[in-house]
């Protein structure tokens, strides 16, 4: 009896050891690349960039897998709606799928998932992003005549030449008049703490003139400066009268 049980106890070891074996951790592999099918780790996160995930199933998987499940923590898949995405596998035993990068600088993480013989396999990536930032500057005031101790709205955006500026882009912005050629500060700023863009490139700050350092026989200039990819400053100034 004992030597049939050692008997059973080898077979179901060899069945687990070969079942291993054929589904190991290399099943699935995921890849993240860019349109050019190069394999990428960092992406602009300015909405409209694409990479591609291309996943990969390995020959010792099963002949009938047909398609590898995508999911993504963020952005969207190019012409398919929601979170998942299911795609066929080719000749090659391999799949992709098209996301398009928000404009959000947050870590994105995917995986790729396969079903074989009641088990699944995973395979994960990751890709940082970086901040998209502006290339023009535009400044909307709520008016451009005011009174003293009144106030102005003005509603700014950040906007780039291709895409949209990140989400939480920054800007500084200074009120002054200028005296001799030198430029005197004046009024008061509320709102800069929340000075950043909102997911259009948009951020409101109100100016007021109740500080008692006007010279009504000049004009106030407003100018708003921001960094561009490079780093370099670019600035927008519009002029506010106070009578």
């Amino acid at each position: 009896m004992k030597y049939f049980y050692l008997i059973f106890i080898t077979l179901i070891v060899c069945s687990c050891h070969n079942d291993d074996d054929r589904f190991n951790d290399n099943v699935i592999t995921l890849e993240t690349q860019n349109e050019s099918q190069e394999s990428i780790t960092s992406v602009l996160a300015n909405g409209e960039s694409l990479i591609v995930l291309r996943a990969s199933i390995s020959a010792e998987a099963e002949d009938n897998i047909q398609t590898i499940e995508f999911n993504k923590s963020a952005g969207d898949f190019l012409g398919i709606a929601g979170a998942t995405a299911s795609r066929p596998i080719d000749a090659n035993g391999v799949a992709t799928v098209t996301v398009r990068i928000p404009n959000r600088v947050d870590p994105l993480f995917f995986n790729a998932k396969v079903t074989a013989k009641s088990k699944t396999y995973i395979a994960e990536s990751n890709i940082v992003t970086h901040r998209a930032y502006a290339d023009n500057i535009i400044v909307e005031p709520s008016a451009v005549v005011i009174t003293q101790a009144s106030s102005v709205t003005l509603n700014t955006f950040l906007t780039r030449n291709e895409g949209v500026v990140s989400e939480g882009t920054s800007a500084d912005f200074k009120a002054f008049r200028t005296i001799l050629d030198q430029e005197v500060e004046v009024g008061r700023f509320t709102g800069l703490n929340n000075a950043t863009t909102d997911q259009y490139g948009n951020m409101t700050v109100t100016f007021h003139t109740d500080t008692g350092d006007f010279d009504l026989s000049t004009p106030v200039f407003i100018k708003v400066s921001a960094l561009d990819d490079l780093s370099n400053s670019i600035t927008k100034t519009i002029t506010i009268q106070v009578n």
